[in-house]
């Protein structure tokens, strides 16, 4: 175990990863029903548990699936990407779309995300590949330049990638770091979800923080204001959008853990966030929120490219408890909505048009 956890350490994740795909054993079964069907591919779907990421692509899915309507859609989770990738190349034609998963991990952050996005699009060179909307961070470290410099090669290499930004941050940074590549501007997918307030009726405000290094709290903050915020609020409850477990989550799983989030936004009168997707489900449900800024520009510019108009969302530069009731109580004076949208339909346009380019 040592002496593996030493070549971890010295060995670049993009060599092991392709020593893994070049000795993968996959299922030559597994996709051989959609040999000659028209497809297209869902590629690093979340299988694992984030449920903000698990939105996304279940969003996703819902969104190709309505453009292009009787196409076979391929659930592709992020656990298969090297060992299974050979199975379904083996079905592909150069007229299968191939789509990733968007969110948050176009940068060295989450180096494995992003490593996986490389090797998918580099893998597919004849096909149309859309990319779904994301938020981009490389930082300006050794290593983020050093990411960044990868990925502009593979995404520079491809004659026929979409890249989509769901913030305006991101989208001037991806047109900067990627010239000759088409990028366009769009809502974070789960964005593109109907609105639905459920039918229970509402009762408690419903806190969703972060405890990971994109958190602006950091522990001591975050315990604090949990404590002042259970000291003034009667009956508070605590949610996330990340389960307390560790393995991969089958189609199923995903349904059924998404499903009972988002009837715990419904039951809410009221969210505290400072998670994006807490901000974004709490839209999608109708629910008065307040949320607070992380440490990155991810939730302020999806806010103000998107939300800002939206008078039952209030963001917050102050993470006091003081600031927080005081939103609370103006959030809260605009009711839960019902079932609609939230007017962003016409913001997905060029995804659309990347996704079918003009075939139906």
């Amino acid at each position: 175990m040592r002496l593996f956890s030493r070549a971890k350490e010295v060995v670049p994740l993009w060599v092991r990863t392709r020593l893994v795909y070049g000795a993968s054993r996959p299922d030559r079964d597994l996709y051989k029903h959609l040999r000659g069907k028209r497809k297209i591919v869902v590629a690093l779907a979340a299988d694992y548990p984030n449920l903000g990421d698990i939105a996304i692509t279940h969003a996703h899915t819902e969104f190709v699936r309505a453009c292009l309507p009787g196409w076979e859609i391929v659930d592709f989770p992020c656990a298969a990407t090297y060992l299974q990738l050979k199975a379904l190349k083996r079905v592909c034609t150069p007229d299968d779309i191939i789509t990733i998963t968007g969110g948050g991990n176009m940068g060295d952050a989450y180096a494995s995300i992003e490593d996986a996005r490389r090797f998918l699009i580099s893998r597919f060179p004849r096909n149309r590949v859309v990319s779904f909307p994301q938020t981009a961070d490389f930082a300006d470290t050794a290593t983020g330049r050093r990411e960044l410099r990868r990925s502009q090669r593979a995404y520079g290499r491809h004659r026929n990638l979409h890249l989509f930004a769901r913030e305006r941050v991101s989208f001037e940074l991806m047109q900067r770091y990627f010239p000759g590549v088409r990028v366009d501007l769009v809502p974070d997918t789960v964005l593109s979800m109907p609105v639905c307030s459920g039918g229970a009726p509402r009762e408690g405000v419903l806190v969703c923080l972060r405890s990971d290094c994109e958190s602006a709290l950091g522990v001591g903050g975050r315990a604090d204001l949990l404590a002042d915020l259970a000291e003034r609020i009667p009956g508070i409850r605590m949610t996330d959008t990340v389960l307390a477990r560790t393995d991969r989550l089958s189609l199923d799983e995903r349904s059924r853990e998404l499903e009972a989030l988002l009837a715990t936004f419904q039951a809410a009168e009221a969210v505290v966030t400072d998670r994006l997707h807490g901000m974004i489900l709490a839209a999608i449900t109708g629910t008065p929120c307040v949320v607070m800024q992380s440490s990155n520009h991810k939730i302020a510019a999806t806010h103000r490219a998107w939300l800002a108009g939206n008078p039952a969302i209030a963001l917050l530069e102050d993470h006091s408890a003081a600031s927080v009731l005081a939103a609370l109580e103006q959030v809260c004076t605009h009711a839960p909505s019902g079932t609609g949208d939230l007017g962003l339909s016409g913001a997905f346009e060029p995804l659309r048009h990347a996704v079918t380019g003009g075939l139906r």
